[in-house]
């Protein structure tokens, strides 16, 4: 009897030591991503958008067929009430043994990189802001169109589709549009008469630049405006001026997260992604398909930043998917991914992991507000 009781607490035992394997095995299988965006303040919308398309990616791969309980996703706060720094949420997604981290554009990964290199730990932002990144780093990766690239492309829409010979630029002080504005006057085959900065926050210098704008207005054909911070008072400034010259300019102030309305932006041509949250400018069937689910879903159209975070998450988990999550692995992969079709367009990275060989069109703005493509 005593013996029999011994072979079944043995047995029980390895039942137990069975289980409590299987449970560390899928702890230690467990995908921890974690996302670094603006969930509260001035920039909150860029954090939900981002919340729910990443929501939404997870519940299309599931749908599927794909069983992603092995994902943990952790949001974190980019902005910190003591230091206005994304630095106190990296280091507080580091602590819960993140590797992975999906954050909204490069001007926060220019903050973190130099740690996430360090710390071996994967970074991939959706939009491209800066003037030009490419730093090699195996631990920086970025979907979005550069400044440099966009910078390139409103020069020959200026000179060449617009025939104007002559522009004025005013960009916002910035590193997005300085890094336009420079790239600009480089690749520019016509005359610049004028450049102009000013403090795109406060706005405080915004008359005194306009109204030097003014005295030279006449000789330019055309006006370049980039500003990704605070373009709707900025396009009021100059509405108030009956500027009669084409005005140009880009795809973040033109689609900022924080713009109210077009109203002052009738007549404006700029250079686009080629994905638009209005339906009928996209010729690509995935980003249909895509904007239709999402409105159902949420009740609102996507914008760009929430269809870039659709496609890095689906990039994400493709990846992850062929050589595990460890984020050199990762990184050397994703720099061998070529012709992914995704609802913004190919993506396509670099060996500075930057993604390119995105297309980009020309769209104006008419007069209800919508957009047409020339």
């Amino acid at each position: 009897m005593e013996k029999r009781k011994l072979r079944i607490l043995i047995v029980m035992f390895f039942v137990l030591l069975y289980f409590v394997s299987i449970l560390i095995s899928k702890n230690s299988n467990t995908v921890k991503i974690g996302v670094l965006t603006p969930l509260s303040g001035f920039n909150s919308k860029i954090g939900e958008n981002q919340k729910n398309a990443i929501s939404m990616a997870i519940n299309d791969l599931k749908e599927k067929g794909v069983n992603m309980d092995r994902y943990k996703i952790i949001y974190q706060d980019s902005i910190n009430d003591t230091n206005k720094s994304p630095l106190s949420g990296y280091e507080s997604l580091k602590s819960k043994g993140v590797k992975i981290i999906i954050t909204d554009g490069d001007n926060t990964i220019d903050l973190i990189k130099a740690k996430a290199e360090s710390d071996k730990i994967l970074v991939i932002s959706q939009s491209s802001k800066t003037p030009d990144f490419i730093d090699y780093s195996q631990y920086t990766c970025t979907l979005g169109i550069n400044s440099k690239i966009l910078g390139s492309n409103i020069s020959a829409l200026s000179y060449g589709n617009l025939n104007a010979k002559g522009i004025i630029i005013l960009a916002s002080n910035s590193s997005y549009a300085q890094g336009i504005k420079d790239q600009i006057i480089k690749t520019y085959a016509g005359r610049v008469y004028e450049v102009e900065s000013f403090d795109s926050v406060f706005l405080v210098d915004l008359s005194e630049k306009l109204t030097k704008i003014m005295q030279n207005i006449s000789y330019a054909d055309a006006m370049i405006v980039i500003d990704d911070i605070n373009p709707d008072k900025v396009f009021e400034k100059i509405n108030e001026m009956s500027l009669n010259k084409n005005i140009i300019s880009d795809v973040w102030t033109i689609n900022n997260t924080n713009s109210n309305s077009r109203s002052n932006l009738k007549n404006i041509k700029f250079i686009d992604y080629e994905f638009s949250e209005q339906l009928n400018l996209n010729k690509n069937p995935l980003a249909s398909e895509f904007i239709n689910k999402y409105k159902s879903k949420f009740n609102k159209n996507p914008d760009l930043l929430s269809a870039l975070t659709y496609d890095s998450f689906n990039v994400l988990y493709s990846t992850i998917d062929k050589v595990g999550p460890k984020p050199l692995s990762l990184s050397m992969e994703l720099l061998n991914t070529h012709n992914y079709k995704g609802v913004t367009g190919t993506v396509d990275f670099d060996t500075s992991c930057q993604s390119v060989n995105k297309e980009t069109v020309i769209r104006k703005i008419k007069n209800d507000g919508t957009l047409e493509n020339l």
